[in-house]
């Protein structure tokens, strides 16, 4: 972000100091969490005419979130408006059809831009929203307006290390669109592992996805199960647990191959695996091995009885 863009953010906080569909009978709801105390955030009154009323101090500005997400196998547009401006057009709108919109107290709006600075805010590369529009023409990233200012960071324009401070900033916003909290006391591997099949007849097939993950940072685990994910949180020991009665399938056999974390996944079959630093894929159709071709099989089978059985 610009030194001019940086002074009135900065100011303002010191100022009072990527999915599937679910088919019965598979549970598409998430397992129980232990639920950490939310950030207070004021409520839209019942009535949506009736008048807003915020005596708190704080920040009086807008934030709006955009990431890709998948319906019926297609990635698609979502946005998460935050916004304590009543004069905003999207105060309490929605300003996509997949997404939400929240109204937040001006104390509230700092908080929330004080943990988007600890993610790393400040260090994205900004750019000016197109002149004379009252909103931008929405793409993936994030959209700010902050008096004066209106910004934005375009995914697609940014390098990994900012794609990785973007990505961090997400992470922030979707927990207080409804992330739950989470507490795992145990030891064992932190990580991600999704399973995508299609599902249907031949002529409407689709694609649904099983994740299976104890990583509280990974977007994955952030995102409630939908009509396109089934998500299951683990603790790391029963992450680990998985992981090794699916090595017992073959699962380290299978012809794994890198794979970039913040791509969409799918609509092919495939494995994919997150861990640390490294993340992987492997797509049925492309296996030639006959013994890995079964290892595969097994380990479909395996991951669809657990989710069947709520393990």
């Amino acid at each position: 972000m610009r030194a001019r863009v940086l002074i009135p953010l900065a100011l303002a906080l010191c100022a009072g100091c990527t999915s599937p569909e679910p088919v019965e009978p598979v549970d598409a709801r998430p397992d129980p969490v232990e639920r950490a105390t939310p950030a207070p955030v004021a409520e839209a009154p019942a009535d949506p005419e009736a008048p807003w009323s915020d005596d708190t101090e704080g920040m009086t500005a807008t934030v709006v979130l955009v990431a890709n997400e998948v319906s019926q196998g297609q990635p698609v547009l979502a946005a998460y408006a935050f916004s304590s401006d009543p004069d905003h057009p999207w105060f309490g709108e929605a300003p996509l059809a997949r997404g939400r919109g929240q109204r937040l107290t001006r104390a509230d709006m700092k908080g929330l831009f004080s943990r988007l600075e600890e993610r790393g805010l400040f260090g994205l590369p900004w750019t000016d929203q197109t002149p004379g529009a009252a909103t931008p023409t929405l793409e993936a990233g994030l959209y700010v307006w902050d008096g004066p200012e209106r910004l934005q960071v375009l995914r697609e324009e940014l390098d990994d290390t900012a794609r990785a401070t973007l990505y961090a900033c997400e992470l922030e916003l979707r927990g207080l669109s409804g992330h739950q909290g989470w507490s795992d006391p145990s030891d064992g591997r932190q990580g991600t592992l999704i399973y995508v099949t299609r599902i249907g007849t031949r002529e409407d097939a689709r694609p649904a996805a099983l994740v299976f993950s104890s990583d509280p940072e990974d977007p994955y685990f952030q995102r409630p199960s939908t009509e396109q994910i089934t998500v299951k949180r683990l603790q790391k020991d029963e992450f680990s647990g998985l992981l090794e009665e699916l090595e017992g399938e073959g699962l380290t056999s299978l012809p794994w191959k890198e794979f970039d974390h913040a791509a969409q996944i799918g609509p092919e079959r495939a494995l994919y695996l997150f861990e640390g630093e490294r993340t992987r894929r492997v797509v049925k159709d492309a296996i030639a091995s006959d013994g890995a071709l079964k290892a595969f099989s097994a380990i479909e089978r395996r991951l669809i009885r657990i989710t069947m059985s709520k393990q």
